[in-house]
């Protein structure tokens, strides 16, 4: 996020940032402060919420079809994994998936279909 803010993109809902009360300079900072965390807390849940409601078209595809989009779920998965091991403040830092946590989800997403 501080990356983005440096280059003039905030890529949260503006009505997000009302809502939870989050300014410019709330992203600028070193660290989440409260606001940012419940926001991101919101954004995370939401985006798993998401993941899950599109993670049964896994199911319907075959071959090269079936592994993108099964990759595209895990990492997903992976990414609000590390948001969450960081207790959302991903001000400190870019959150990481880890490779094995990826590499679980790719292959549960492959082989359940969702």
């Amino acid at each position: 996020m501080a990356e983005d803010l440096g280059n003039g993109r905030i890529y949260l809902p503006g009505e997000d940032l009302e809502r939870f009360g989050c300014t410019e300079a709330d992203l600028a900072a070193p660290t989440a402060g409260p606001a940012v965390r419940q926001l991101m807390i919101f954004e995370t849940d939401r985006a798993s919420r998401l993941l899950d409601q599109g993670a049964p078209l896994v199911g319907t595809l075959r071959g090269a079809g079936r592994l993108a989009v099964a990759g595209y779920l895990a990492g997903g998965r992976a990414a609000l994994a590390a948001i969450r091991r960081q207790h959302y403040d991903v001000l400190a830092g870019t959150p990481r998936g880890r490779k094995p946590r990826l590499a679980a989800e790719l292959v549960k997403a492959y082989l359940r279909g969702r």
